[in-house]
């Protein structure tokens, strides 16, 4: 800084105050790089000042400009967004359409980083729609992709596809390889969020290739871990392992602590569902160790989660407990409601491990109230495959306990129970379905309520988000207390646009909120004479419940497996003429599934 503070020393000298500013505004960006923020911000300042006395609007933009960047460098979020917003106000009044591109996207990145998804998507499209109308390709390529990851924050899915899509196309028109391969990246994270782990490959490969041509070795560990997740989802577990390797080699070599911590979770996740739980270990181990170093919490929790699940797998009961309990603690510290159910349901398996059935069933109804209201408010559209089958799974667990408690205690109405934590599932997975399919629930709604309720359901995500990460680092007390405080005020403002949306469409209000079934008032239903079977699968064990206007008894069944093994055989047989034996196969099937209730008594005494 010698010779700029020596030329600027001469500039005041003389009196040159353009000069003078011209040289503070360079002495800014140079003190901003060396990571000295206070000093450039004050050389900015002056440099602004004098840029008033001008009288120039013009020279004023790149002043509040570059504040804004100084600011937004050093996390100064809000300071920067004003700074940005001044910049903005001059550029529309002058006319410099270039400018106010640039200043729409530094915009969006602030908004965004604010954990403000919606006023980011603001910006971006307003940048969007000013790339076009200059026709510059590259400035549309990057808004796009910029859009595309606002919108999959909001859960927009479909919306962010279209959105990198487009991106990739004007990256590849361009030639801006490095991006080609992010916008690609993006594309593969998206196909495996939406349960398509096959389609993730292409994309994931075609940026590694691009990646290693440009040297870019960041984004190529970045890539690669995540094929090892699509890999790991689809079983090929040698093409996973190395996969991670690879990333690993990379995330090592270059200090990237936080890469290697994820890495490590994901390898740790895959050896523990091959049935490698004692190699899982290690690497978990070495994420805790990682997570605690980086002061990651969110990272500790997922870190001590892997370790319980893997030390319940090779027999070590007391700590996979423990490791889970510490899990389920940083859980609610860092408010990570999908990861407390997920905990909170291997808490319930270490339970029934151990016989202690009481306490399993409080862990597992905790877990599918928690999930309930997950559902609901906060991930709503964004559900995942994998989501519907961790709340599958929990209740298959639910009724499982309650059916074990009731060989225990058959006259405590756990049978009841169980009965109606069935229907609650057949409920909830219709609704899953229904989403799943993208169908249209909410048809007919005022496109106001609608666009309402997108709009608080984006703020309660996002402040969420922000909460999360406030809580991955170092705060104050009072920091986090007024998080939580934005989060609550986020949740009943979202539940009052979700109300008046229910109210006028009271079908879609009995579709999301489904209502609880009641035993007695479904055999208020029936006819005499009529018996109602209820089937539910399960991995073990199955059940069959015969319903009657005045009793209920339940019956085990094989488990699903069996039972699906039996009715393909028969689906085969009746599809393929003349393959024979389909009689025979019916038969057996109508006794693995109707033999347990042929004889249930109904209320008049009849067979």
């Amino acid at each position: 800084m010698c010779s700029s503070d020596l030329a600027l020393g001469i500039e005041r000298r003389l009196g040159d105050r353009p000069w003078q500013a011209t040289l503070l505004n360079q002495k800014g960006l140079i003190l901003s790089a060396m990571g000295d923020y206070a000093p450039a911000l004050t050389a900015l300042d002056e440099a602004l000042a004098i840029r008033r006395e001008q009288g120039n609007p013009d020279l004023l933009v790149p002043a509040f400009n570059n504040i804004g960047l100084v600011h937004h460098s050093r996390g100064d979020l809000r300071e920067a967004r004003t700074a940005y917003l001044q910049a903005l106000e001059i550029v529309r009044q002058t006319g410099d359409r270039s400018r106010e591109t640039n200043i729409l996207g530094n915009l969006g990145s602030v908004a965004d980083s604010l954990g403000e998804p919606l006023a980011a998507l603001g910006f971006l499209e307003e940048q969007l729609a000013l790339a076009r109308a200059r026709n510059d390709a590259e400035l549309q390529a990057t808004a796009l992709n910029n859009i595309g990851l606002a919108r999959h924050k909001l859960g927009e899915l479909q919306a962010a596809l279209e959105s990198y899509s487009a991106a990739l196309a004007l990256f590849r028109q361009t030639g801006e390889r490095t991006r080609e391969a992010t916008a690609l990246t993006n594309l593969g994270t998206l196909a495996l969020e939406l349960g398509e782990p096959e389609a993730a490959l292409e994309p994931f490969g075609q940026a590694l290739a691009i990646q290693r041509e440009t040297g870019a070795w960041a984004g190529e560990a970045l890539t690669l871990a995540k094929l090892g997740g699509a890999q790991s989802a689809l079983g090929r577990s040698a093409d996973a392992l190395a996969s991670f390797d690879q990333a690993l080699a990379i995330q090592r070599a270059t200090g990237d602590r936080t890469g290697q911590t994820s890495t490590l979770l994901h390898l740790g996740a895959h050896l523990t569902s091959q049935g490698r739980a004692k190699e899982a270990l290690e690497p978990l181990r070495q994420a805790l160790d990682l997570a605690r170093e980086t002061g990651d919490l969110t990272a500790e929790a997922q870190a001590r989660h892997g370790l319980g699940v893997a030390l319940a797998a090779v027999g070590d009961a007391a700590a996979a407990l423990s490791s889970l309990q510490d899990s389920l603690r940083l859980r609610r510290e860092v408010s990570d409601p999908a990861g407390e159910v997920e905990t909170l349901a291997e808490i319930a398996r270490a339970e029934i491990a151990a016989g202690r059935l009481e306490e399993a069933r409080a862990r597992l109804e905790a877990a599918l109230d928690l999930s309930e209201s997950l559902r609901l408010r906060i991930t709503a559209d964004r559900l995942r495959s994998s989501y519907f089958a961790s709340q599958h799974e929990i209740y298959e667990m639910y009724v499982d306990v309650l059916m074990a408690l009731h060989d225990r205690q058959p006259e405590a109405g756990f049978a009841a129970l169980a009965y109606e934590a069935a229907e609650r599932a057949r409920a909830r997975g219709l609704l899953d379905l229904l989403r799943e399919g993208r169908v249209e629930i909410r048809r007919g709604a005022d496109p106001k309520l609608l666009e309402e309720e997108r709009r608080q359901r984006g703020e309660l995500r996002a402040r969420a988000e922000k909460l999360t990460l406030l809580l991955q680092t170092k705060h104050t007390a009072e920091q986090a207390a007024e998080a939580r405080r934005q989060v609550e005020e986020a949740l009943s403002s979202y539940e009052l646009a979700e109300s008046k949306l229910h109210s006028a469409l009271p079908g879609y209000a009995g579709l999301a909120r489904p209502a609880a079934v009641h035993l007695p008032e479904v055999q208020g239903l029936l006819d005499a004479g009529t018996v109602l079977l209820e089937y539910a699968l399960g991995p073990r064990r199955s059940y069959v419940w015969a319903v009657t206007p005045s009793s209920v008894s339940v019956h085990p069944l094989p488990g699903r497996e069996e039972i699906e093994a039996a009715a393909g055989e028969v689906r085969e047989r009746l599809r393929t003429p003349g393959a024979g034996g389909s009689r025979q196969g019916l038969a057996r099937l109508a006794r693995m599934l109707l033999g347990p209730v042929a004889f249930q008594p109904v209320g008049d005494g009849t067979q």
